[in-house]
């Protein structure tokens, strides 16, 4: 496809250019109008990534501040370490057990 007039719009998330999108025009010039509509929805792409972003690192923090409640819940209930670790060990179904797992395995 030949183009006589070619522009260019980055896509970021957090200063890192993620995708590229490209506008090009056979017949008319490209003008800052011209591309005004698509430039914003660059921007919105790239706002709508950043947000994304934010949104997995607050879930991982709260998945992470769940764990370390379940910790403290349980040994608030265990009168010493001993009856910690043994409860700890026995159910696998305790959450930060499973959390603390999964965090190592990565």
């Amino acid at each position: 496809m030949e183009l006589d007039h070619i522009a260019f719009l980055p896509i970021r998330k957090h200063d890192t250019l993620m995708a590229i999108i490209m506008l090009g025009s056979r017949k008319r010039v490209i003008t800052s109008a011209s591309i005004q509509p698509y430039g914003n929805l660059a921007d919105l792409i790239s706002i709508t990534l950043e947000k994304a972003d934010a949104i997995q690192k607050t879930e991982r923090h709260l998945s992470e501040m769940e764990s370390l409640a379940s910790i403290n819940e349980l040994i608030s209930e265990t009168s010493d370490l001993q009856s910690f670790s043994s409860t700890a060990c026995q159910d696998p179904s305790n959450h930060w057990q499973v959390q603390l797992n999964r965090r190592f395995v990565r």
